[in-house]
């Protein structure tokens, strides 16, 4: 018999049948409310432990007097800080009764695809806590060296105090099986060079299995496991058992996979290189303080001290007493936290059962639904293709519309990790893409909540198999949300209404994992999108709500009942969402600005070029400032400027008095030829002790080989070479110099190009510098007011076949 289809007015996705009440809505807003909150409550640090706390404990009030002692200037490599800092650290060791080594290296570093080597020489600091029986070590890593630009007190001073504050209470407590191995690594904001160093050179390294390091990229926040060893499980599986307070978020691991180059685990990278399984943790909370003056005492949080502390001690109790001899290797992990402290964790190789499992039943539930005549073809087309698009124009217009704030206001137009309104963004742009989205479901609310549900499931299904076949991490971000908006969607399609309390709580229970994810996810992405806008300068910010609107979309059913039973009601949700965003917005710029407690960064370098005599003011800001403008002539347009070794960069420029600073040297120790190669040795110095040297060398052949402080340089996959290109980054220059040797193939022609560089401008009076106001600090990622003396010399190459004395052309060449 012939089935006969419901009248459409009463198919279930008809928008004109009775609805929900109006209590029913409230509880569907105090449930989202709810929902977030246990978001939020995740992202909160554990109460600060006494000073009086008993001596085993981890008090971060203890070791709050450590950053005291270390975090009042810069510790950057080579200068008085980082000196001070490591013989602190001597002295703390040996107070404890236990022996402290300093291991002094020249090491270099190149991360993947970089252009260049980072190279220097490191004084890490170590020390070694015998364990009764020991099976393999276990080494806690912390970077002592700070960037130039500040105090360091989160990065990574809060590193060293929570390293030295574990040490103090594992000397004090029962003894480990195991050994502990205290790494305190110098020249990690170099490019991770003591973590190379202690792990490729020193003896104790072959000792370590299991490795723990710290790191912050700003002043507050959860401390959470973001980095991991490959062949994970067992690690982190047993980690969640005994951590307290655990954040955890696999996805971030992610992006260090798709973006090697960036080495995002930082100096845990360097241990994973040596066969090492390690775990990395990082803050991320107020990102404005990151490489700034403000990366101080006055803004640190010490909640986020204690969470690692108490990591830490976790960690070392329970692997300090485990046999490490053969530590299993077990397949990665996806993780993530679902309650505060709880963390939900699986093999990757439930990833992709789970998308095809998600699909199947997605798909039969539409079957269903067209079986059952709720669903339409034309319709979910249309709704389909609507969702689709919609959500990507919300991102659109939310990244435009950042586009546009930063182009109407140049207050946001500067060198810094974020905002200091970056709050009230985040927020702001959640309303945003709220209101657009609730704006969509307003315009296609004809098509019904069954199509509109079942479109939200086809539009995800492709977003959760290209994270579950690609970035396996992340992939629960679209796993979870899409399983729970199944539940919505069947009792849509077996024709049940769109009504009562029974929908309300399936509503519910679907919007559990899409909100309570959220907020963990948007911490880590705003940290994200804060360092790559900052070290880009491109307007990412908006860019956010590509975590946000795919989310929101899944929740059309949701919006259905919010909107009511249609008319005015359907612009509620959209309008208060859209005036919240319109007033953070007004709100954000009105308190927009710069004082003495949020200073304006900016960026000033004076450069001499020591083979011309000539000078010049360089900034790299795009906007001048009441301070960098009297470095200028007014109305300066920006220009191109040369670097060293990295290439053309827009920057203002202007002459400057030349002062007598005596330039860095580049002398040609040796050279060999035969039929095929040349060979040459140059010794590169800074006689002004400068603690840094920017080396560019060109030659007319291919550099077929190099080596630096008698250590191979790695040419394998380094394709400037391959173009007689060589570039590298030293720090802490030794007063002898470093020493360079490169071979190369067919040529006739080598150019050297030294900068040194050392941090304040100079102080001579015909340069007529300004004291630097109190409402400015330094930009973040460049050297602290830098002086830059740059020294080019060109090398006539001679065929012989022996050692010979070789040409070398006039200095000025």
């Amino acid at each position: 018999m012939k089935r006969t289809s419901q009248p459409s007015n009463h198919s279930p996705s008809s928008p004109a049948e009775p609805g929900p009440s109006g209590p029913a809505r409230l509880v569907l807003l105090l449930a989202f409310g709810a929902f977030a909150w246990l978001g939020l409550a995740q992202l909160q640090t554990p109460e600060v432990v006494s000073e009086t706390a008993p001596p085993t404990a981890f008090s971060a009030e203890r070791a709050n007097a450590h950053l005291e002692v270390i975090a009042t200037e810069s510790r950057a490599i080579g200068t008085p800080g980082n000196r001070a800092a490591r013989q602190y650290l001597v002295e703390q060791i040996e107070a404890l009764g236990l022996e402290a080594e300093v291991q002094t290296s020249p090491v270099h570093v190149r991360f993947p695809g970089s252009p260049g080597f980072s190279a220097g020489v490191v004084h890490n600091v170590l020390t070694r806590v015998p364990g009764t029986d020991n099976t393999g070590a276990i080494a806690v890593n912390a970077h002592y060296d700070s960037g130039t630009t500040g105090p360091g007190a989160s990065d990574c001073g809060s590193c060293v105090v929570t390293a030295l504050e574990a040490l103090r209470a594992v000397v004090e407590g029962p003894p480990l099986r195991n050994d502990v191995v205290f790494v305190f690594t110098d020249g990690e904001e170099n490019g991770d060079l003591g973590a190379a160093a202690f792990v490729k050179e020193h003896p104790w390294a072959d000792d370590v299995r299991l490795a723990i390091n710290y790191e912050a990229q700003g002043s507050s926040g959860p401390a959470i496991l973001y980095a991991t060893s490959e062949r994970d499980g067992w690690l982190v599986s047993e980690f969640f058992d005994v951590a307290p307070n655990v954040a955890a978020y696999s996805w971030i691991g992610a992006i260090s996979e798709a973006y090697p180059s960036g080495q995002l685990e930082c100096d845990l990278a360097e241990y994973m290189k040596g066969g090492i399984q390690g775990l990395g943790f990082v803050y991320t909370a107020d990102t404005v303080d990151y490489h700034t003056a403000r990366d101080s005492l006055e803004h640190i949080d010490l909640g986020s001290v204690q969470q690692e502390g108490d990591y830490t001690l976790a960690f070392l109790g329970h692997f300090g007493r485990l046999d490490l001899t053969d530590i299993p290797s077990e397949q990665n992990q996806v993780f993530f936290n679902v309650l505060p402290g709880v963390v939900a964790h699986y093999p990757y190789g439930w990833v992709v059962p789970m998308a095809a499992v998600l699909t199947v039943i997605g798909l039969l539930l539409i079957g269903v639904g067209f079986r059952r005549e709720v669903l339409h073809l034309k319709e979910l087309a249309i709704a389909s293709a609507s969702i689709a698009v919609g959500t990507i124009v919300v991102v659109a217009l939310c990244v435009l519309g950042w586009m546009a704030i930063k182009s109407l206001n140049p207050v946001y137009d500067v060198i810094l990790i974020g905002h200091y309104q970056t709050e009230l963004y985040t927020v702001a742009f959640i309303a945003l893409a709220v209101a657009l989205v609730g704006v969509l479901h307003a315009l296609v609310r004809r098509l019904g909540a069954a199509h509109l549900s079942a479109a939200a499931v086809l539009v995800w299904l492709p977003l959760l198999w290209a994270l579950s076949l690609t970035l396996p991490a992340m992939s629960y971000i679209a796993t979870w949300p899409l399983f729970f908006a199944l539940l919505p969607l069947a009792w849509l399609v077996v024709g049940a209404r769109p009504a009562g309390w029974g929908y309300v709580a399936a509503l519910v229970v679907a919007a559990v994992p899409a909100i309570v994810l959220l907020p963990g996810t948007l911490y880590q992405a705003v940290g994200l999108i804060n360092r790559f806008e900052g070290a880009t300068g491109a307007p990412l910010l908006g860019g956010l709500t590509l975590f946000v609107a795919p989310v929101l979309v899944l929740l059309m059913p949701h919006f259905e009942l919010l909107a009511g039973r249609g008319g005015h009601q359907r612009w509620l949700v959209p309008g208060a969402a859209g005036l919240l965003a319109l007033g953070l917005v007004g709100w954000a710029n009105l308190t927009a600005g710069f004082d003495e407690a949020r200073p304006r960064p900016n960026h000033i370098a004076y450069t001499l070029d020591a083979n011309s005599g000539e000078a010049e003011w360089v900034s790299f800001d795009r906007h001048l400032d009441d301070w960098t403008g009297t470095f200028f002539p007014a109305n300066i347009e920006r220009g191109s400027y040369e670097t060293a070794n990295w290439g053309m960069f827009d920057a203002f420029i202007a002459p400057a008095a030349p002062v007598d600073i005596p330039g860095p040297e580049v002398e040609l120790v040796s050279q060999t030829a035969d039929a095929s190669a040349h060979t040459l040795a140059w010794r590169l110095r800074s006689p002004r002790g400068a603690p840094e040297m920017r080396v560019f060398v060109r030659t007319s052949g291919e550099i077929t080989a190099a080596t630096l402080d008698d250590r191979v340089l790695d040419l394998s996959e380094y394709a400037p070479a391959d173009d007689g290109i060589l570039r590298l980054n030293y720090v802490n220059v030794p007063p002898e110099g470093a020493f360079l040797t490169i071979t190369v193939a067919s040529a006739d022609e080598a150019r050297v190009t030294v900068e040194d560089v050392s941090l304040g401008l100079p102080s001579e009076p015909e340069l007529r510098v300004e004291p630097r106001p109190a409402h400015t600090m330094p930009a973040p990622s460049f050297r602290f007011d830098a002086t830059e003396v740059r020294k080019t010399r060109t090398f006539e190459l001679t065929a012989a076949d022996d050692e010979v004395e070789v040409e070398t052309l006039p200095e000025g060449k």
